[in-house]
């Protein structure tokens, strides 16, 4: 059985460099909890702002730093330097390098996905991209934007940030509203990216005429389709974040049946 260890000390670094935003310092401690003992040891040390991470196949990991590095912790605990590749991010306030995700296919295509604070006209946006992980985990190649929430706004907050790959190969992507006021009721606007989950399928290129279950035509960017399967989400970055109204990814797959199953029973 895979020693779990590892996971929820990497776990635990995360959660409390994100709340702290102060470089990651995991005390060995024990804690008893309602399901049982749960043992907390140092993995890996010296990240600054770690914010999320992906398993790799060999019990290694990738895991973001909110300024924008992206690093490669091997499964011994040994951390890399930046890996090479990743885009400008705009790191102020909440923005920065955010989530990141292995393609389902990662072992023949070793294709990784992560989030960010895109800078543009206007501000900023989250943004989704991806690349092909050379085999040393050095660097990233064919790097490429396949989603950019729109508007991009003056702010530096709410930015979401979820990636969560389902059983069909679809990406869901949770979207902050971008807290002001000015424009955080877009999250109720179904032609606005602002607070929504965006679902899109990135390994296939969809016509032009493909249209959402909403009824509306779907965000297009490099030939892929995003459809809006939720509204509203105030900020979902990890399961449990606090003040989000859909933290766990699969309350947004929930919230799509039950609308396809109305929409089904009422034709």
């Amino acid at each position: 059985m895979r020693n779990v260890a590892p996971a929820i000390a990497a776990a635990f670094l995360a959660t409390t460099a994100l709340a702290g935003l102060n470089p990651a310092l995991a005390v060995d401690q024990t804690f008893e909890t309602e399901k049982g003992r749960v043992q907390v040891t140092t993995f890996a040390d010296g990240l600054a702002n770690p914010w999320g991470l992906a398993f790799l196949p060999d019990g290694g990991m990738l895991v973001t730093e909110k300024r924008g590095n992206l690093r490669h912790v091997s499964a011994d605990g040994t951390v890399s330097d930046p890996i090479r590749g990743i885009p400008q991010v705009d790191s102020r306030g909440q923005g920065g390098l955010l989530d990141v995700a292995l393609d389902p296919q990662f072992a023949q295509n070793r294709l990784v996905y992560f989030s960010f604070s895109e800078p543009g006209d206007g501000g900023n946006s989250t943004a989704v991209a991806r690349g092909v992980l050379s085999p040393d985990a050095g660097s990233l190649s064919e790097v490429q934007v396949v989603f950019s929430q729109k508007p991009k706004l003056p702010s530096t907050k709410h930015f979401g940030s979820r990636l969560v790959f389902d059983g069909q190969g679809y990406l869901f992507i949770g979207l902050g509203e971008r807290s002001e006021e000015q424009f955080r009721t877009q999250a109720q606007d179904l032609d606005s990216h602002l607070g929504k989950v965006i679902r899109i399928r990135p390994t296939v290129r969809f016509p032009r005429t493909t249209r959402s279950s909403t009824g509306r035509a779907p965000c297009r960017r490099s030939g892929l389709t995003a459809t809006a399967t939720s509204r509203a989400p105030r900020c979902i970055r990890k399961p449990g974040c606090s003040g989000s109204t859909s933290t766990d990814p699969r309350a947004a797959t929930r919230s799509t049946s039950r609308r396809r199953a109305r929409t089904t029973a009422g034709r």
